[in-house]
């Protein structure tokens, strides 16, 4: 009898530790967040530009998010028109885009879903498309997602802060693109990155 009482101390025990990270962890992520938009505001983040293959920067953020995706038995699906794109970006800054976007895909695609990613080569820019087909945003919002603390549905979202999206599209701006969202509600979203096709010089 003691061993089995103690077993569920222990399982209890464990079960309240676990409640108390995830909350923890969700307060040092909004602290966090807060910081960077302040920082991009301010004008203290500067860019770390490289030449790089930003198809091998993007795909590698999107295979990160293959297992937390298969959670909820959503297809992930990378395609791309070319093998390698070099270009000038800072590597943290679009690893933190395409992280935001994704994340908010997988959080608004139900089970069953599907996510696509690719990237492209348009002339003068590269083009990082992400399209979910999750629950969709209703026109009149489609601006207001950007917006901080702003969250499209209440009635689905998870704990956040709403300032995922506010620092993508900042610093997609500080890297001299803009960011475009398109959406049919109930039927898919899809998230449009646009950064000039420029390589550094050294």
């Amino acid at each position: 009898l003691n061993k089995g009482y103690n077993e569920l101390d222990n399982k209890y025990l464990e079960e309240k530790l676990n409640i108390i990270n995830q909350n923890a962890y969700r307060l040092l992520k909004l602290a966090n967040n807060i910081i960077d938009v302040k920082e991009i505001e301010s004008g203290v983040i500067k860019l770390n530009k490289k030449n790089v293959n930003i198809v091998e920067i993007v795909e590698a953020i999107f295979t990160e998010t293959i297992d937390y995706a298969s959670k909820k038995n959503i297809n992930m699906i990378f395609d791309t028109y070319e093998e390698e794109i070099v270009v000038s970006v800072d590597i943290e800054i679009i690893q933190r885009i395409v992280l935001n976007i994704l994340s908010n895909a997988i959080k608004f695609t139900p089970d069953g879903g599907t996510i696509y990613t690719n990237v492209k080569n348009d002339n003068n820019y590269i083009i990082i498309e992400i399209i979910d087909t999750g629950i969709g945003i209703p026109k009149e919002k489609l601006e207001t997602i950007f917006y901080r603390f702003y969250q499209v549905d209440k009635s689905h979202t998870k704990p956040g802060a709403g300032l995922g999206m506010t620092i993508a599209k900042r610093i997609v701006e500080l890297s001299d693109g803009k960011i475009e969202v398109k959406s049919k509600l109930n039927e898919s979203t899809t998230f449009i990155v646009t950064l000039p096709s420029k390589l550094e010089f050294v």
